[in-house]
């Protein structure tokens, strides 16, 4: 939630933090509604209708901008920068874990399986 406040720098806009404390964990969890995939247009909606009263800046007070396309676009970024870092995260942890997932195992004897699983009563 924090970095999404201090990605609102980089716009040159400026929302109260307690706004984003308060409507982020609401945006989050309409995301997560099964409407569409990814939360992608739900979650930007809702920040949109969320932030747009309160966002100020520079481009918003001249005019050049509406606060609304402002925290659209903000929006969209936000969401393909955070698919990105998951794609990037998930494909170092799969680089690095999945080496250790194809390992061969020793054979173990059926007896000695049944002594180390007595949970599993004969159905080894």
């Amino acid at each position: 939630m924090v970095g999404m406040y201090l990605a609102l720098f980089t716009f040159n806009a400026r929302v109260p933090f307690l706004k984003v404390l308060a409507n982020i964990p609401l945006v989050f969890f309409i995301g997560a509604l099964p409407i569409t995939p990814g939360g992608l247009g739900t979650s930007n909606a809702a920040l949109v209708t969320l932030f747009e009263p309160f966002v100020t800046g520079p481009a918003i007070a001249s005019g050049a901008v509406a606060a609304g396309d402002l925290i659209f676009s903000f929006s969209l970024i936000w969401l393909f920068a955070n698919y990105a870092m998951k794609a990037l995260t998930g494909v170092i942890c799969l680089k690095l874990v999945s080496k250790d997932l194809f390992k061969a195992t020793p054979e173990v004897p059926e007896e000695e399986a049944e002594r180390q699983a007595p949970y599993v009563s004969g159905n080894i």
